[in-house]
């Protein structure tokens, strides 16, 4: 038997991950097999098997590698509101959507994680995790649209909450 080099083994998992994409986003994440990955790959079940014990850990790194944008907005969203919540809110908007629009990767991982994933029992710990991340969301986008109220720089008499919730579904999902 042959030992892989650490170098190698990163690029199998990298191929792995390439191919979940493409499969999940194609087959939906329900419907997919790891066999069908590792074909796309041009891998063995073997070697998805040595990088991930399950498809919800497959999924789950495929969504981390992705770095999805409205997090790192959300935080520098967050680290600027103090001075200025609006344009925070603003910048993050802008920045999530241009994540998404130009980066190739950033696209399929939203469309399988919006559009083709079903969230069976075998994925609850990720749909449970996606759950938090999407209240943590929801709560920084809202704690800064109170700002922008606070601020005057939104009218008193804006609905936060219905406000929040457009914004969200923009940036957060």
């Amino acid at each position: 038997m042959v030992r892989r080099t650490r170098e190698e083994a990163m690029l199998t998992r990298e191929q792995l991950l390439d191919a979940a994409e493409h499969v999940f986003r194609a087959r939906g994440v329900g419907h997919a097999s790891l066999a069908e990955v590792a074909d796309a790959a041009g891998l063995t079940r073997g070697a998805v098997y040595w990088h991930f014990d399950s498809k919800a850990a497959l999924f789950q790194a495929m969504v981390d590698r992705a770095e999805m944008p409205h997090d790192a907005c959300l935080q520098k969203m967050e680290d600027s509101a103090e001075h200025d919540p609006l344009a925070a809110l603003r910048d993050a908007a802008v920045e999530s959507l241009l994540r998404v629009a130009t980066d190739e990767r950033t696209r399929r991982v939203y469309d399988v994680v919006f559009l083709r994933c079903e969230y069976t029992a075998d994925l609850e710990a990720v749909r449970d995790q996606y759950l938090q991340s999407r209240r943590r969301c929801y709560e920084k986008i809202e704690r800064t649209m109170r700002a922008a109220v606070a601020r005057g720089q939104l009218p008193a008499h804006v609905d936060v909450a219905c406000a929040t919730r457009g914004l969200y579904a923009f940036i957060g999902g």
